[in-house]
């Protein structure tokens, strides 16, 4: 049976992505096949040091159930090196709507699907940027299977970060309709947001959203389980 490697489960607001602002359930798997230089979820990257609980798919399933929300955040860690597929079918059945947050480097679940997807299920997909120091991990592949639901996500600490960004939308078309939405974040505390804006502006780049980590805003930085 099915092992989930868990960090924390909670529910908050969604801090980042197309669902800022939204309540949703978290949760947080641990273990991770990289180790970016911005990283704020350290706590989590060890799957067999860092997990609170093992969990099975049904103790899983109940611990969702537990809340009143319909959307999730699956997150960690990686959480695609977990065994999700059951688990996702089973929730998208009950009208849970699951974002994946991925960081690009693993296989997505249409690999394993023949091209198919879970009812319900979106991806929000880091593009590594190379002050991450993982950019060379990026499995390009993953981007032919991302449509208009889903997200790609550029957190940036400077102008290389920036300049990379608009190579990987111009060589992706990510500008065009019906390709994900992008997202662009500052790491925090290394770059002001007013200079995602301007740069943003400067090469009019017009889907491209700047966002701030709200939760961050809101509660200490440092804050766990929020």
């Amino acid at each position: 049976m099915a092992s989930f490697y868990i960090s924390e489960i909670f529910d908050s607001i969604d801090g980042e992505g197309k669902r800022t602002g939204y309540m949703a359930t978290f949760i947080r798997l641990t273990g991770c096949n990289l180790r970016c230089s911005y990283c704020d979820t350290i706590y989590a990257l060890d799957r067999e040091k860092d997990a609170v609980e093992v969990l099975s798919e049904n103790e899983l399933y109940s611990c969702i159930k537990a809340y009143p929300w319909k959307r999730l955040t699956f997150t960690g860690g990686e959480p695609l090196l977990h065994p999700l597929i059951n688990l996702l079918n089973r929730l998208g059945q009950e009208g849970y709507e699951s974002n994946i947050e991925t960081n690009g480097s693993v296989p997505l679940l249409e690999e394993k699907l023949d091209g198919r997807r879970p009812d319900n299920v979106f991806y929000t997909m880091d593009i590594k940027s190379l002050s991450s120091g993982m950019s060379q991990q990026m499995r390009w592949d993953n981007m032919k299977w991302l449509g208009p639901k889903d997200v790609v996500k550029f957190v940036v600490s400077g102008d290389k970060d920036l300049d990379q960004m608009k190579k990987v939308i111009d060589e992706y078309q990510l500008d065009g309709e019906g390709h994900p939405l992008v997202y662009v974040s500052p790491v925090f505390g290394a770059i002001e947001p007013k200079s995602l804006v301007d740069y943003v502006k400067a090469h009019q780049l017009a889907n491209v959203c700047v966002q701030v980590q709200l939760h961050k805003v809101i509660w200490d930085p440092t804050m766990r389980g929020v």
